[in-house]
């Protein structure tokens, strides 16, 4: 009985809701959206930077894709998509390839 319970419980813990699921894209969209060509890093305050990254999210967002609504999925396939940029380096290790721009709005800052 209580292994049943168990199994149930875990299941159930583990499905988005719909109301998560509109909370979730809206973040997503929020993240994905906030830095433009219009708008660098160095046009945001100082100490105010939104976040950048929005891996936890779109890792949820993946493991959930085909909960969401045809609109929000064609939303969230163009957004994933990779920002072209002009060149990439391969780290030391061979694991990562790192994108950024030489010039413009999306410059590293170091």
């Amino acid at each position: 009985m209580n292994r049943k319970f168990l199994l149930i419980y875990l299941v159930f813990s583990f499905v988005v809701s719909a109301q998560n699921l509109d909370s979730l894209f809206e973040r997503y969209v929020e993240l994905k959206t906030q830095f433009t060509a219009e708008k660098s890093v160095g046009e945001f305050q100082s100490g105010s930077l939104p976040q950048k990254c929005a891996l936890d999210i779109q890792s949820l967002i993946m493991e959930n894709l085909n909960n969401f609504r045809p609109d929000q999925r064609l939303i969230i396939e163009e957004l994933k998509s990779r920002i072209p940029l002009q060149t990439s380096v391969v780290t030391p290790k061979g694991y990562f390839r790192i994108h950024y721009d030489t010039t413009g709005a999306n410059v590293p800052g170091f």
